[in-house]
């Protein structure tokens, strides 16, 4: 995927929906980690290891593995347990109500994304994982949050 594509899907991303933080969250996720949908939903606060800015992803076929991540993600994944708390064994992503995020909710990142994107690269997040690579070195909306 072209860094301009990746730029393009996460400034869609970041200005049009009702969540932004939320939105742009598991793209930084997928970005810099490569994992799957499953992995990021099922993300813990008790996952996180900022100390060594690790996340341990719980993935496909019982795959447990510990990955690291920038200090700017684990900052915002730390700062969005802090506003959104969650129980340390329970989902980290959550909306502002404090519900877990589903699948639901990348189904409809992507419908947003994908129609103010034609054509969308591949479509949804999976090629999103398949096709990034970790620490590519792109400006993330993330980065600005609180800048």
């Amino acid at each position: 995927m072209p860094d301009t594509r990746l730029a393009e899907i996460n400034q869609i991303a970041a200005t049009t929906g009702d969540d932004p933080a939320l939105d742009c969250l598991p793209l930084r996720l997928h970005t810099e980690t490569a994992c799957r949908r499953g992995g990021a939903l099922a993300l813990r606060p008790a996952d996180l290891d900022p100390d060594q800015c690790l996340i341990m992803l719980h993935e496909k076929g019982e795959t447990v593995r510990w990955q690291p991540v920038s200090p700017t993600l684990m900052r915002h994944l730390q700062q969005h347990v802090e506003e959104r708390p969650a129980a340390p064994t329970t989902p980290l992503l959550r909306y502002r109500n404090g519900k877990p995020i589903t699948y639901r909710r990348y189904d409809h990142l992507w419908e947003r994304i994908g129609r103010h994107l034609r054509p969308l690269y591949y479509g949804h997040h999976d090629g999103l994982r398949r096709v990034t690579r970790p620490a590519s070195g792109i400006r993330h909306p993330l980065d600005r949050l609180g800048e």
